[in-house]
């Protein structure tokens, strides 16, 4: 059964817009409230692709592309700004003289914020981790570059999350994990001494992409991105930390690959995007393409919300619905997800692309709740609830 639109509230959210150009049509961050659905400029920054609430009256927010590269020399490769509740700028720094670029996720723990930098494909040993503390400006923080760890022929490092793992049991202390999607490994970062000496995992062809840990256990799941090319090859693993051996195992794996594209023929192609752990449950955003993913260039069509379970020996499939194009981040609060469509679910025009839009799901139930969201003529690609 349907949920009503009436049954559903709009929580007050904000929205990144990334990766899209639409003519006399400005980039920016959106604000959206139950009462005002359609959203109101929240911040003129173009392609914020993360945000982080700092505490109860700043946010840190990403140009995860920066104003990019011109004449082969490196103008701007991401930015980092932190924003007020208001919507106004407190400071700023650009992360291109620290020799790091495409700042894309944010981890905040022990006072400081660390900041995982894709790179910039355009110029190399850009990728790595970038950390200031939080009662200081950005600009005093120190760049720590991970390229030169990388053992891949040619060298390649991208490191595409950081986040806090806790193990159970025993004396291992908090620690971080950084996952690179270029040299497709986890890298164990021990806080106050950054460095990409410890790998504690191979994926062998698999592009890791990102995870989280299943609450009190030292169990993560994680979401690949993709195989090698034209490989339906998006999984989701359970991976399982041992403090002895200080490393992670395979636990169990499912292949959504298989499953949407090999096997239901939902999909003709697959990337995996985000995922997370509520209740018991394990959910995720899938990218869908019209033909087997390639690269980059590969034609978008409509994704899929995914939600499975893990019962401490295997994975399954509980239910899925479908999303808009290019689904990225997710949230979730009250039983309801909040699917951020890049694309949106109209026609693809790969000219001039559609704006994105917000789908809401029912987790309960696993269904589409009927409500469109269209909060302006933005790429929605990040949501933060306030």
């Amino acid at each position: 059964m349907q949920t009503s639109p009436l049954q559903t509230v709009i929580p007050d959210i904000i929205i990144g817009s990334g990766y899209g150009v639409i003519p006399g049509i400005p980039n920016n961050v959106r604000e959206v409230t139950d009462s005002d659905p359609c959203g109101n400029r929240f911040a003129d920054i173009s392609n914020v692709s993360w945000m982080l609430q700092l505490d109860n009256s700043n946010l840190l927010m990403n140009n995860e592309l920066g104003t990019g590269v011109s004449d082969g020399a490196a103008a701007n490769l991401g930015e980092l700004y932190i924003i007020n509740n208001n919507g106004v700028q407190q400071d700023y720094f650009n992360l291109t003289s620290k020799g790091l670029g495409g700042p894309v996720y944010f981890c905040k723990y022990g006072g400081n914020i660390y900041v995982a930098c894709y790179g910039n494909w355009k110029v190399p040993n850009t990728a790595g981790i970038y950390v200031f503390s939080q009662n200081k400006n950005i600009e005093t923080g120190t760049a720590y570059q991970s390229l030169g760890f990388s053992t891949m022929t040619p060298p390649a490092s991208n490191i595409h999350m950081i986040d806090i793992f806790t193990p159970t049991g025993g004396s291992s202390s908090t620690f971080l994990l950084a996952v690179d999607l270029g040299s497709k490994c986890i890298y164990k970062i021990t806080p106050g001494n950054v460095n990409f000496n410890t790998k504690v995992y191979d994926f062998g062809t698999l592009f890791p992409r990102h995870f989280v840990q299943i609450p009190n256990t030292n169990y993560i799941a994680l979401i690949t991105e993709r195989g090698n090319a034209g490989t339906p090859q998006t999984l989701v693993m359970i991976l399982e930390y041992n403090s002895t051996t200080n490393n992670f195992s395979l636990k169990t794996k499912i292949d959504l690959g298989n499953e949407f594209v090999d096997t239901k023929k939902i999909l003709k192609g697959i990337t995996g995007a985000e995922i997370k752990y509520v209740n018991n449950n394990i959910y995720v955003t899938v990218r869908g393409y019209v033909e087997p993913y390639k690269n980059w260039k590969t034609l978008p069509a409509n994704g899929l919300f995914v939600k499975l379970v893990f019962d401490g020996t295997a994975l399954k499939i509980v239910s899925y619905v479908g999303v808009g194009k290019d689904p990225r981040y997710f949230t979730i609060k009250d039983n309801f997800a909040y699917v951020a469509n890049h694309l949106g679910i109209d026609p693809y025009n790969q000219s001039n692309p559609n704006p994105g839009d917000i789908s809401i799901i029912d987790i309960n139930n696993m269904n589409l709740v009927p409500i469109s969201l269209k909060p302006g003529n933005i790429y929605p690609v990040f949501i933060l609830l306030k």
